[in-house]
């Protein structure tokens, strides 16, 4: 199994500023979807979260104020405020994710989970900012195998532009250098384009779709930041693996308009090839195609 991650998209909603509002789910090739949210296909668990608007500020109120992840099992005790919410202001360098792989959320199967966020009373006009969310969802995280680990370089221009508000694909990973033959498996994703948010991994044979923070140049973040370390030190455990004849393909979720990517994937050769431990179907069926 794997981890997969999900994205949720608003806009500043119509006074009064404070009044919350469901981000909408993005359709998603794995997660089926609701008006408000996506059901759970088996017993899941969510191991981090992330959520921000455009001109979100640690000294501004205009920006998102509280992000709650919404689930009716969730209110045995009360529904998780997403902490701390990001700064996408152009200027500061932290990718706030929230990391709950220690102690995660607890979802069962068919659980709804939606996403309601609150802008501050300074907030621009109805629909004028965008408000996003990620969820990164899973039933087992794989724990990272014994082995040296290697960061491997890809870079794509001349792309075809990224839709935006959707998960565009890209494109087969190229790396810049060839790879012995064997298997693979990713500990570590990040990404870099224009005007990305978030970016997924999509491994031969596997539904879930594991995915990391992207790192936008200038447009989210200083150009020469780093996503969450969670997602590049093993934290979250193995993405998926592939053959070094069949790299994974990825995907982009943001403003679109982007023709360049730069990523780095952190890999550990787990063997020759001829298995595949991590990319067998997950129990949880086939994938869904989601439905707004």
């Amino acid at each position: 199994m794997s981890f997969h991650l999900a994205a949720y998209l608003g806009v500043t909603p119509t006074p009064p500023a404070m009044q919350p509002v469901f981000l909408l789910p993005v359709t998603d090739m794995y997660l089926p979807s609701t008006p408000t949210g996506f059901l759970m296909p088996s017993p899941m668990k969510i191991v981090a979260a992330w959520a921000a608007s455009r001109d979100t500020g640690e000294a501004s109120p205009a920006g998102l104020a509280s992000a709650t992840i919404n689930a009716p099992s969730l209110l045995r005790v009360a529904y998780p405020n997403i902490r701390p919410l990001s700064h996408h202001d152009g200027e500061s360098t932290d990718p706030n994710v929230m990391n709950m792989v220690d102690h995660p959320l607890l979802l069962p199967a068919s659980e709804n989970v939606a996403i309601l966020a609150s802008v501050g009373a300074g907030a621009p006009g109805p629909g004028s900012e965008p408000i996003a969310a990620l969820l990164w969802f899973c039933d087992e995280l794989i724990p990272v195998p014994p082995g040296e680990i290697f960061t491997l370089r890809f870079a794509v221009s001349g792309a075809p532009a990224t839709t935006p508000l959707i998960w565009s694909p890209v494109g087969t990973v190229v790396f810049d250098q060839s790879l012995p033959p064997g298997v693979y498996a990713v500990v570590g994703f990040e990404h870099w384009s224009t005007n990305a948010a978030a970016a997924r991994l999509v491994f031969p044979g596997m539904h879930m779709r594991p995915g990391t923070l992207s790192m936008g140049h200038g447009t989210f973040f200083p150009s020469d930041q780093r996503t969450d370390r969670l997602f590049y030190e093993g934290g979250i455990g193995v993405y998926g693996s592939f053959s070094s004849y069949a790299p994974p393909s990825f995907e982009v979720f943001g403003g679109g308009g982007d023709t360049a990517h730069e990523g780095y994937l952190s890999v550990i050769r787990t063997g020759d090839i001829g298995g595949h431990p991590h990319q067998g179907a997950p129990t949880s069926g086939p994938p869904h195609v989601a439905s707004r």
